[in-house]
C-alpha cells in the first residue's frame, strides 16, 4: 500500500478474508474488516499523518482537481 509505504512501516499481517468477503469492511471494519496490521518502524512518523478533518479537506480538493 503505498500511503503507508513512506512511513517506514513493515506489513505483519494482510486480512485475507476480504477477498472473498470485500463488504466486512463496510459492515464490520474494526472487528471482521480491517485491512491489514502493520507495525510502525518509527512511532514519531504518525505525526506526519493528516487528522479526519483535513484529510477530508485534502479529498475535496482533489476532486476538484480531476
Amino acid at each position: 500500500m503505498p500511503a503507508l509505504h513512506h512511513l517506514g512501516n513493515v506489513r505483519i499481517e494482510v486480512n485475507t478474508d476480504l477477498t472473498v468477503s470485500p463488504r466486512l469492511m463496510k459492515a464490520s471494519p474494526y472487528e471482521k474488516g480491517w485491512i491489514m496490521k502493520v507495525e510502525m518502524a518509527n512511532s514519531e512518523e504518525v505525526k506526519s499523518l493528516m487528522d479526519p478533518e483535513h484529510y477530508s479537506k485534502f479529498c475535496e480538493e482533489e476532486d476538484a482537481n480531476h
